[in-house]
């Protein structure tokens, strides 16, 4: 789609947000009842739903439209900023690339999930649960999200 681009990953624990213009995504670790945290398989095992934001959508609005669409719940509670991820290209921009460049953010934040009502219709989530914090911490997540679950 766009070729390659060596991309760059920094995580920052914090309470501030970057500039608006510049987040893409909306993410959080989901807290479910006892303690559990939500994860689910896309190419492996990851622990923070959530996704794009379509258009000027606002950043909470994005991640409770994502969550319903992934876990098939409502957030409970307002979501607590966890920190963010920067994403930052190191090539050229590729042609038809529609995100900002070189820099991009994704958002985190923890939130509290309510009781799943309906299926999710993501179809690129799968096996979607709620297990103990440990044993998504045992499973072989991506080190940018293993940093904001550890936060928590």
């Amino acid at each position: 789609m766009w070729g390659v681009t060596p991309l760059l990953l920094s995580c920052y624990l914090t309470d501030q947000q970057p500039p608006l213009e510049l987040i893409v995504s909306a993410r959080a670790v989901l807290a479910g009842p006892g303690g559990t945290v939500f994860v689910f398989d896309e190419n492996g095992p990851h622990v923070l739903p959530g996704g794009r934001r379509e258009g000027a959508e606002r950043v909470l609005d994005a991640l409770a439209r994502e969550i319903g669409e992934e876990v098939g719940c409502s957030i409970v509670g307002d979501p607590r900023p966890l920190g963010f991820i920067e994403l930052r290209n190191e090539g050229p921009r590729p042609e038809g690339h529609p995100y900002p460049y070189p820099r991009a953010f994704h958002v985190v934040f923890t939130a509290s999930a309510g009781p799943v009502t309906r299926p999710p219709v993501d179809p690129n989530v799968r096996d979607g649960r709620f297990v103990s914090r440990d044993e998504a911490l045992a499973m072989d997540i991506p080190w940018a999200e293993r940093i904001f679950l550890e936060a928590t």
